[in-house]
């Protein structure tokens, strides 16, 4: 292709009954189609004849060759000389293969093939010159900077430089203004913003414990900032509204528990707290009562009452012996017994994954027991309810792309516990593994629960 003389493209023309419907030049050497599939390279819809697809050229070493069956016919002329389709076949240059033949074209060929109703027209010619660029013209290039007043834009250059840097050195070289603190508020202000409350004159009768009355001072107008000055009676008033701390002492020694705790002895032997304990005490008075409380007693089925450890079978135990024993379970009684405490505990065996996908078996079964002890805990915290809680729960779990977990169900269950397969979905979905090779993972573990 060195010499741009020789180089043509293929032309090529449709005609229709009598009309020229669709014409192209193909640049680039490609196999072209007829039909009435618009994937072909010139789709007719309009003919009713037409097939679906047939190829009329084909590309052999950038080279167009004709393609052509029995059924069709035509004319090529070649080197100013006209043959038809049929001689084109004794020519050894045509090549057969099955029910096709090829004749090579080359770029002095025209010619007609007539194909049903439609008829194909092809050339080859010199390659048409392309169209010249659109170019803006001389008089647009620039236009608006020319028009632009030179002193103008220097002016209004200066005054953005001007204005941003003082933005700019407003924003981060001066100080912020600081918050102005209750101080430095005005009175007016403060006054304003809490407003002085009328406080009810209240009068009521307290109690000291000794059977003795106090009257309650009475509150005057307090104002919301502490003030001093001279009272009526000329002398100088100081904390005025303010309680003393025996007023706030009284007051609250004189409500809830506090008054049922600290109240004396009405005189007659009995308080207010030994009335509280009386219904199961022994004794009238606090003092006698907390003497007496020498054991603790475990209720069994002979005796569930115990009246401070006086009953059931299993003994009294001394509140001393217990401080001084530090083994647990065992509680020294009156008659030397071992108090056994039950330990309930779980395992969990036969953990073997099954595992779809692309991944380092090793490294998902040192995950999974690693979480080991977290699934056993859901299984010990049910087990304390249900000492006979057993079985084999089967999870299922996708590893994603990322390392994390998803999709966690429980494919089977023999347990039938529903707490300890959501405690295991929900710790499970909380994994996260080595990222597969290859997609996401899917796995299938075995759990199964016994008691220890």
């Amino acid at each position: 292709m060195g010499n741009t003389q020789n180089v043509k493209v293929l032309r090529i023309g449709i005609i229709l009954n009598g009309k020229i419907i669709n014409e192209k030049i193909i640049y680039n050497p490609v196999d072209i189609t007829i039909g009435t599939d618009k994937k072909c390279t010139f789709c007719i819809s309009e003919s009713q004849k037409l097939p679906k697809e047939i190829t009329v050229f084909t590309v052999k070493n950038k080279q167009y060759n004709l393609v052509f069956t029995d059924k069709l016919s035509g004319q090529v002329i070649v080197k100013n000389a006209e043959f038809n389709l049929q001689s084109l076949k004794a020519q050894t240059t045509c090549q057969k293969k099955g029910n096709n033949y090829y004749y090579p074209l080359d770029i002095d060929s025209k010619g007609r093939i007539d194909i049903e109703d439609v008829i194909v027209l092809f050339q080859f010619i010199p390659p048409p010159p392309e169209p010249p660029k659109p170019q803006i013209p001389e008089i647009a290039k620039g236009y608006w900077l020319k028009k632009m007043d030179k002193p103008f834009m220097a002016i209004f250059m200066a005054s953005f430089v001007a204005h941003f840097g003082f933005v700019f050195g407003v924003r981060y070289f001066a100080e912020p203004p600081k918050e102005p603190t209750i101080n430095d508020i005005p009175d007016r202000f403060v006054k304003m913003i809490m407003p002085e409350k009328e406080i009810r004159k209240k009068k009521d009768k307290v109690d000291d414990g000794a059977g003795k009355e106090s009257k309650r001072v009475e509150t005057k107008k307090v104002a919301t900032k502490a003030t001093t000055g001279d009272s009526k009676g000329g002398g100088q008033a100081k904390g005025i509204g303010r309680q003393t701390a025996e007023e706030v002492r009284n007051k609250v020694m004189g409500t809830g528990i506090l008054k049922v705790i600290g109240s004396l002895s009405d005189g007659e032997g009995d308080s207010p707290l030994a009335d509280v304990l009386r219904g199961g005490g022994r004794g009238g008075k606090l003092e006698e009562s907390l003497n007496q409380i020498g054991s603790i007693g475990i209720a069994t089925e002979e005796g569930q009452a115990t009246r401070l450890g006086a009953g059931g079978s299993g003994g009294p135990a001394s509140i001393g012996d217990l401080a001084s024993k530090a083994e647990v379970g065992q509680v020294g009684g009156g008659t030397g017994e071992k108090i056994k405490t039950a330990s309930i505990s779980g395992k969990i065996t036969n953990i073997m994954p099954e595992i779809d996908g692309k991944m380092d078996q090793a490294k998902i079964n040192a995950i999974i027991k690693s979480k080991q002890k977290a699934l056993q805990d859901c299984y010990e915290r049910e087990l304390r309810k249900n000492p006979n809680l057993s079985g084999k729960i089967v999870v299922r779990f996708t590893i994603g792309e990322d390392g994390k977990v998803t999709d966690v169900r429980i494919e089977s269950d023999s347990m039938g516990s529903a707490e300890v397969a959501d405690c295991l979905i929900s710790r499970i979905r909380r994994w996260i593994f080595p990222k597969p090779d290859e997609g996401s993972v899917t796995v299938s573990v075995p759990f199964v629960f016994v008691k220890t």
